[in-house]
C-alpha cells in the first residue's frame, strides 16, 4: 500500500503501478473507468502511452453502485497483471 497527495501524483502513481504489475505493458488490454472525469482518465491514458507505448482500449463510466459509494472523480485502471 502507498499513499500520494494530489491528482497529478495519483495519476502518475497509477501509471507506475501499471508498469510494475502489467503482464505486457506495451500491448496489454487496458480499460479505464471514471466517475464523470473523462479528461483525467484520458490524461492517465496519455501517461501510459508516453511511458509504455500502451493504448487504452476503452474509457467507460463507473456503474451506479460504485459511483454511489465513490462519488464523482473516481478513476479505476483495469489491465491483465502478472499476479492475481
Amino acid at each position: 500500500m502507498f499513499k500520494v497527495q494530489g491528482r497529478k501524483a495519483s495519476l502518475r502513481a497509477m501509471a507506475d503501478k501499471y508498469g510494475e504489475l502489467a503482464l505486457d505493458p506495451a500491448n496489454g488490454t487496458i480499460f479505464i473507468s471514471h466517475g464523470d472525469c473523462l479528461a483525467d482518465a484520458q490524461k492517465l491514458g496519455e501517461i501510459l502511452h508516453k511511458r509504455y507505448g500502451a493504448t487504452v482500449d476503452k474509457y467507460v463510466y463507473v456503474g451506479p453502485v460504485i459511483g454511489a459509494h465513490t462519488g464523482p472523480g473516481v478513476i479505476a485502471l483495469f489491465f491483465l497483471g502478472k499476479n492475481r
